[in-house]
């Protein structure tokens, strides 16, 4: 997945207020401290699991990155995905997915694919009809996030080789509960492309 997703907006935030409502009617929700694009390190709402229903928090996109051992001078990269697929084994992220389980939601999320040259051709990508996107992601407990990528599926493969793992509004509670090993697992829904 690219490092860009695209928040919801003044004039979105009522209609995506109303589907996490609708889905968990949570208390209170913070107002996002980034609108329009995201990208690395921006701070924005995230759901985390509360009392059977979900609460919203702000946090940061990317987990502390490690220093490039070819260039100790460099800032160290935030690290903003997490393979599904080696999550529940690797260090960084075995933790995060049994005890930090979050939802990301958003209005869509950027890819770009290559052309000729250096050209580029961004896109935009939701789910057909729906309002509001929501991605898997996983907190280390310390005001940071990174979002759980998959292998591409038919929808996604012309312009990236993976994608986040999409959570349909049915599915927010066993991505949260302790069912959430099944929807690492099961094939991801078809996306729709729209040129950015």
């Amino acid at each position: 997945m690219c490092a860009c997703f695209l928040s919801f907006t003044q004039d979105d935030r009522p209609g995506l207020l109303e589907i996490i409502r609708a889905a968990y009617t949570p208390e209170t929700i913070p107002i996002a401290r980034a609108e329009g694009d995201v990208r690395p390190t921006n701070k924005v709402p995230i759901l985390l699991p509360d009392a059977g229903g979900l609460r919203a928090e702000i946090m940061e996109w990317g987990f502390p990155g490690y220093p490039d051992k070819n260039k100790p001078e460099s800032k160290p990269r935030p690290l903003i995905n997490t393979k599904a697929e080696t999550a529940s084994i690797l260090r960084t992220w075995a933790k995060p997915l049994r005890e930090g389980r979050c939802v990301v939601p958003t209005n869509g999320f950027y890819e770009w694919q290559h052309g000729e040259g250096k050209r580029k051709q961004r896109y935009l990508f939701r789910l057909p009809g729906e309002r509001a996107l929501f991605l898997a992601g996983i907190h280390n407990g310390s005001g940071c996030f990174s979002i759980l990528t998959a292998a591409a599926n038919e929808s996604m493969i012309p312009i990236h080789n993976r994608m986040p793992v999409i959570l349909r509004r049915g599915e927010l509670s066993a991505w949260t509960g302790e069912d959430y090993l099944t929807i690492c697992d099961r094939t991801p829904p078809d996306l729709e492309r729209l040129p950015a």
